[in-house]
């Protein structure tokens, strides 16, 4: 499996798994993004054996929403990013429909 499953808790439900690129240093990085009823997570994917995962307990996301262009070539921000905020930091994604996502990242957190 190129993708690795994350470990669920218990009563987690999936709300939906995407694949993205997530910008870790310089550059974007391959893998999934997963909502949970619980949290929400990045796997990166098996090619990426350096990349690091990430997740964040949807109580400590405070919202997402889209992020505009920039001007880096690696990095994906030639294109409107999903930028999820954390009470640790700011988490930047690249995905197909970054408006959509953040709404529905947004939609888990007030539910």
């Amino acid at each position: 499996m190129l993708y690795p499953i994350i470990d669920r808790r218990e009563n987690e439900a999936t709300v939906f798994t995407i694949a993205t690129n997530r910008l870790q240093g310089s550059r974007a990085v391959g893998g999934r993004l997963t909502l949970t009823s619980q949290r929400l997570a990045f796997t990166p994917h098996r090619l990426e054996f350096r990349a690091q995962s990430w997740t964040s307990d949807l109580s400590e996301v405070r919202r997402a929403r889209t992020e505009p262009k920039g001007t880096g070539v690696f990095d994906g921000t030639l294109r409107v990013r999903l930028a999820v905020e954390t009470t640790q930091a700011i988490e930047f994604f690249v995905v197909k429909d970054p408006a959509a996502v953040s709404g529905e990242i947004n939609a888990a957190l007030s539910a």
